[in-house]
């Protein structure tokens, strides 16, 4: 749940993150516009919007894989094993460190997901049982309390 939440938080600071760099570059525009300086303006945007989008996308899909990897570690299930000319691995262009690929995160949540279900199924079974159970101590409770 803890580690949910971190992921949560991260993937919501880096979409912040995103959203206010595009703000900026509004700003910009609007600034190049009533200076009539367009075309130098337009070539700092599109280098700002490139990297500052490039690299926060970057990011967030590392967050991203890192989690997931994570999740299949914790339930464990078996992950891709590393290779540099695998299918499952890839290269970041930005940090040049290794994550899975989007096909390899989608198997994985796939995996992830179906564990989780049959876990839960699982717990569910026992639930139903023990709740029958305090049904029939209650009842016998009742029942003995109530010759008395």
């Amino acid at each position: 749940m803890l580690d949910w939440l971190r992921y949560r938080y991260n993937l919501w600071g880096l979409h912040r993150e995103k959203h206010a760099a595009r703000r900026s570059n509004a700003r910009s525009w609007q600034r190049a516009q009533r200076g009539q300086d367009i075309t130098e303006a337009l070539k700092n945007i599109k280098t700002h919007r490139w990297r500052n989008d490039l690299l926060i996308d970057d990011e967030i899909y590392q967050l991203e894989a890192d989690y997931v990897q994570r999740q299949a570690e914790r339930l464990l299930l078996s992950i891709p094993k590393f290779s540099e000319i695998s299918d499952h691995w890839e290269k970041s262009p930005f940090t040049k460190s290794w994550r899975l690929t989007r096909p390899a995160m989608l198997e994985l949540r796939s995996a992830i997901r179906a564990e989780k279900k049959e876990r839960s199924e699982l717990a569910r079974s026992w639930l139903t049982g023990i709740t029958g159970l305090i049904g029939v101590l209650i009842g016998l409770l009742a029942v003995i309390l109530g010759k008395r």
